[in-house]
C-alpha cells in the first residue's frame, strides 16, 4: 500500500511540475524575462520527466518487490528457509545408470580420438588413462600411460607410478611374468626416489615370483623401515615378511 502511496505522490508531483509551467510558458512571449524563466522550467521539467523512470526502477530495487516495503513482509521472508542452490550434478544423477555409462564411453572415446591427432597433449594421455583404468579397461589404461611417458620427457615420478600399478594390474596371472615395460617403469620410480614405497612393493613381488625371496626381503624390509606408522599396509607387508623368512635356509 505504501509503494502505491509513493507512486501517487510522484505523479503529483509531475503533474504540478511538468504540466503545469508548460501551459503557462504556452500563454506568456518568448523574448520576455518571465518567458526566459520558464523556458529554464521547462529544461527543468523535461529532466524530472527523465529522472523520475529511473528513480522508480531505483525505488523498486531498492525494495525487491512493491509488497516488501512493508516491514511484516519482510520478517516472514527472513522467517523462510533458504532453498540450496540446486546441483549441477542432480539432473546427471538421474538419468538411469546404463546411460550414464553410455555418456561417459562416449566422451572418453572422444577424448582418444583427438588424441590421435594431438599426441603432445600431456594432460589430455593423463586423462584418458585414468579414464580407462575407472571403466576397468586395463589394457587401454596401459596404452594411454605408454604413450603419455613416450611423448612426455618430463613425466613425473606419479605418471610413472600410474604406469607401474596399470601394467601390474593388467597381469591376467602370476604365471605371466612381469614385462620389460613394467620394469623399466620401476626403474624410473627408482630414480626419481630409492625409497619409493610403490616400487620397493613391487620390486619385492618381483624377486620373490622369480624365486629370490632373499632379494623381496631387501626390499620388503626396507619399505617398512620408510612407512609411516599407521600406514595400512604395514600389516600385510609384515606378513609377507614373515612368510619370506620362513623359507629361508
Amino acid at each position: 500500500m505504501l509503494f502505491w502511496f509513493l507512486i501517487l505522490l510522484v505523479s503529483i508531483a509531475l503533474v504540478v511540475g511538468v504540466a503545469v509551467p508548460l501551459v503557462t510558458m504556452a500563454q506568456t512571449p518568448k523574448d520576455t524575462n518571465v518567458g526566459r524563466e520558464l523556458k529554464g522550467n521547462r529544461l527543468a521539467a523535461f529532466a524530472l520527466l527523465a529522472v523520475a523512470p529511473v528513480a522508480a526502477v531505483a525505488i523498486y530495487l531498492e525494495v525487491g518487490a512493491p509488497q516488501s516495503i512493508d516491514p511484516s513482509f519482510r520478517e516472514e521472508q527472513a522467517r523462510l528457509p533458504e532453498e540450496p542452490a540446486p546441483s549441477p550434478m542432480a539432473a546427471f544423477d538421474e538419468i538411469p545408470a546404463d546411460q550414464r555409462l553410455a555418456m561417459i564411453e562416449n566422451m572418453v572415446e572422444g577424448l582418444a580420438t583427438r588424441l590421435e591427432t594431438t599426441p603432445d597433449d600431456f594432460e589430455g594421455w593423463r586423462m584418458l588413462a585414468r579414464s580407462y583404468g575407472i571403466l576397468g579397461r586395463k589394457t587401454e589404461s596401459v596404452e594411454a600411460y605408454r604413450q603419455l611417458t613416450t611423448h612426455d620427457p618430463n613425466a613425473n615420478a606419479e605418471d610413472w607410478r600410474n604406469y607401474a600399478t596399470a601394467l601390474f594390474e593388467a597381469r591376467t596371472s602370476e604365471e605371466e611374468g612381469y614385462s620389460d615395460a613394467f620394469l623399466n617403469a620401476l626403474e624410473r620410480l627408482q630414480a626419481f626416489n630409492k625409497d619409493d614405497p610403490l616400487s620397493l612393493f613391487y620390486l619385492g613381488q618381483v624377486a620373490r615370483e622369480q624365486g629370490n625371496g632373499a632379494g623381496a626381503l631387501v626390499y620388503w624390509r626396507r619399505l617398512l623401515s620408510v612407512l609411516p606408522a599407521d600406514a595400512p599396509i604395514r600389516p600385510q607387508l609384515a606378513s609377507l615378511i614373515e612368510e619370506a623368512e620362513s623359507v629361508q635356509p
